[in-house]
Parts: C-alpha cells; sequence; structure tokens
C-alpha cells in the first residue's frame, strides 16, 4: 500500500507543535514493519528535516510547481491565481504519484480537488471558540479551508479527544468519521540530563519553565501578572525561562514584563532546538502552562517525560492529558495561576510527587502508539471503497 503524506503545509521554526506532530510521527511511520510504503511530498524548507529517512519505504518527492509568468502577473489583478497555479500542479505531482491513500496532516487539503482517498489531521479548531485571538484574514481563511477539508476527507485524525469533540459540535462531523490518535512525545525528550550540563550560557542555577510562542492564548500575560502578586505578598524571586518559535509580535508581552517591573526575572530565550528544550526540562525546577487553548498540549507531555514536574490549566485538551494526577488551575484567574504557583515553588513534596506520578503516564504518549494508529486508519480508508473516496459521512 502506498500512503502519500504531504510535508509541504508547514514552515520549520514557524509552526510550533504542528511541526513536531509532524515529524515525529513520519519518523515513526518509516520505523513500523507494516508493509505500508510511503512518500514524502517535501519541498526546500521541510526536505532536509527528512533526508536521512530516504528508503526503499520510504520515498521522499520534492515539489517544484513552475508558476508561468503569465499567472505571476495576473495574480497582481486576481489575487489568488498564484496558490490556483500551484494547486494545480500539486495535485498533478499527487495524483500521478499513484497514491492509495494521501495524508494532509495539516487541518486542510491543498488542492482540495484532489480525487483521492485522502486523511486529514485536525489540532485543533481555535477560531470557533476564541476568534478574537485571530484577524478578519485568518478567520477568512479558516472558513474558507477548515470546514471543506472536513466535509471532503474520508476520515480525519483527531490529536485530542478534545478536538474530536469539537469536530462533532461545530463542523456536525459524524463521529464515526474520526480517530482520536494523541501526539507523541519523541524518545529525546526522556533521554537523562547530565547534571553538570548547565543547558547553556545565561540560565540561573534555578528557574521555572514556560514553553510557549507570544500568542495571545498562551496567557503570558496573567502567568506575569501572577508573579508580579506573589513576588508582592512571599518575595516570588524564582525566575522564570521563556522559550518559543518567533512567530507572533511579542511586543505586548515584553511591555507587560517592563509594566510589572519583572526585567530581571524573566529570560526570553526564542526559538531554541529540540536538544536544548530537554536540556531545560532537565534544570527547571518545574514547568507552568497556562495556555487558554490547546488542542493536545506537547509541552505538558514533555515535561512529564523528562521527569518536570508541571502544573497546568484546566481548560480544553489538558486535562485530558495530564489526568487526574496533575495539578491545574484556571487560567482565567490570576489568582488561582498564583495560588499553583506558590505551591510549586514553596511545596517540594508536591513537586516529587508530581515528578513521580505523572512521568509514568507520559507512557500513553508514545511514538510507536502514534504511528500504529495512525497506519491503521490508512489501512481502514484504502479498504474504505468508493465511498471513502468521495469522503462521504
Amino acid at each position: 500500500m502506498r500512503v502519500g503524506i504531504n510535508l509541504t503545509q508547514f514552515v520549520p521554526g514557524k509552526s510550533g507543535g504542528v511541526q513536531t506532530y509532524v515529524e515525529t510521527l513520519v519518523r515513526g511511520l518509516c520505523r513500523l514493519d507494516n508493509g505500508q510504503r510511503y512518500v514524502l511530498f517535501v519541498n526546500y524548507l521541510t526536505a532536509p528535516l527528512f533526508e536521512d529517512l530516504r528508503s526503499e519505504r520510504c520515498e521522499l518527492v520534492f515539489v517544484g510547481v513552475h508558476i508561468p509568468r503569465l499567472v505571476k502577473a495576473a495574480d497582481r489583478l486576481v489575487p489568488g491565481m498564484i496558490f490556483w497555479a500551484y494547486a494545480r500542479g500539486l495535485n498533478a505531482l499527487m495524483k500521478g504519484a499513484r497514491l492509495d491513500v494521501l495524508h494532509f496532516p495539516q487541518n486542510f487539503i491543498v488542492p482540495i480537488g484532489y480525487p483521492g482517498r485522502t486523511v486529514v489531521t485536525f489540532h485543533d479548531l481555535q477560531q470557533e471558540y476564541h476568534p478574537e485571538f485571530f484577524t478578519a484574514a485568518e478567520l477568512e481563511w479558516r472558513a474558507e479551508n477548515y470546514r471543506p477539508a472536513a466535509r471532503k476527507a474520508a476520515h480525519l485524525i483527531a490529536i485530542s479527544g478534545y478536538t474530536a469533540r469539537s469536530l462533532v459540535e461545530r463542523y456536525g462531523v459524524p463521529p464515526e468519521k474520526i480517530t482520536t490518535v494523541h501526539t507523541a512525545v519523541g524518545d529525546d525528550v526522556s533521554a537523562p540530563v547530565d547534571p553538570g550540563t548547565d543547558g547553556g550560557e545565561g540560565l540561573p542555577p534555578r528557574f521555572f519553565y514556560y514553553p510557549a510562542a507570544f500568542w495571545p492564548h498562551k496567557n503570558h500575560a496573567r502567568l506575569l501578572q501572577a508573579m508580579a502578586r506573589l513576588r508582592a505578598s512571599d518575595g516570588f524571586d524564582l525566575p522564570l525561562v521563556l522559550t518559543g518559535m518567533d512567530a507572533a509580535d511579542a511586543a505586548p508581552i515584553r511591555g507587560e514584563i517592563e509594566r510589572l517591573r519583572l526585567q530581571d526575572q524573566v529570560i526570553s530565550l526564542g526559538y531554541v532546538p529540540r536538544e536544548r528544550i530537554r536540556l531545560l526540562l532537565g534544570r527547571a525546577e518545574f514547568m507552568m502552562f497556562p495556555s487558554l487553548f490547546e488542542g493536545f498540549g506537547i509541552p505538558v507531555v514533555e515535561a512529564m517525560a523528562a521527569g518536570c514536574p508541571v502544573a497546568c490549566a484546566r481548560a480544553t485538551s489538558l486535562p485530558e492529558v495530564i489526568g487526574d494526577e496533575g495539578l491545574m488551575f484556571d487560567p482565567e484567574s490570576v489568582e488561582d495561576i498564583a495560588a499553583a504557583l506558590r505551591r510549586m515553588w514553596k511545596d517540594a513534596g508536591l513537586r516529587a510527587r508530581l515528578r513521580a506520578t505523572l512521568r509514568p503516564r507520559a507512557a500513553l504518549f508514545t511514538v510507536e502508539r502514534m504511528a500504529q494508529g495512525t497506519a491503521a486508519v490508512y489501512e481502514r480508508v484504502a479498504r474504505g471503497g468508493e465511498r471513502a473516496r468521495r469522503g462521504g459521512p
């Protein structure tokens, strides 16, 4: 069976959890011994990430669609012509690959007119719950691409039960058309860290950690306000280390840091490679994860796997991920965040308990389980006949 995977839908270093999902999934699939062959469609940005996987079972196809000069000129008068030409060329390339199933791992299908059997992974429908976090253009684009993809695809993969329920509630997708396959954490995160390794220059000897880009839903402002409140009431002085891709406007958060006079207590490292994330998790006293909205919550599982105590928001998919053993708080309440932060800071026994109970839970989210669950969806869709080909409910 030949399975195509479109790896041209994300920009490395700018796509956050989606990139982690795609890289982890593809590497897991290529390790399976299941008779499936994978055709990886890559471009000049994504090809370096997967070049080492090239083998008899994993074929790399470079996507280079020629856009005629006439089309480029027409695009100035009729915006979208370049995209139309690109989609048409991509469609021809994918049709020529003689695929049994084609997987689009990021919420939408391009080209939407591809006639074969398709699987689409949905990470979240955040725009349906928090439209205030998106521009008008972003909302329009998602409306034009997400719902049609959910309707067109033969089957949908949801990365959490929460996302699966969202697809049913907001898009009316029949539950039987959705399979929940939890995102996995790479084996590299749980590898032990040398106690003598400092994780890089510029880190304080003790700190707590929050890995997230400065998107509004990541809720940095309330975490900073909780720090300031605890600093005033309890003398809280533990530094916060921030990491995250440079894909959002950092000015409001930097302004909040200055307003709260926390410049001496907040260290922002920007985007860091995965090997340094492992070092940060190994060195951090604990992680705070106050996000208002997650489709899954990869950083929480990474902390669990690395043995880093973590407290997270009681919101969206996060209770599903951390389970009853975890410490959760109301992410819309600065007071509740401050109370959880105080407990994590003061209570060494709590940190030890979280480290002991959450690390085994991370074993629920393995690469092997994710790859096997996804491969099973491919098999089911490939056997689905004309009904799956049409993508009907």
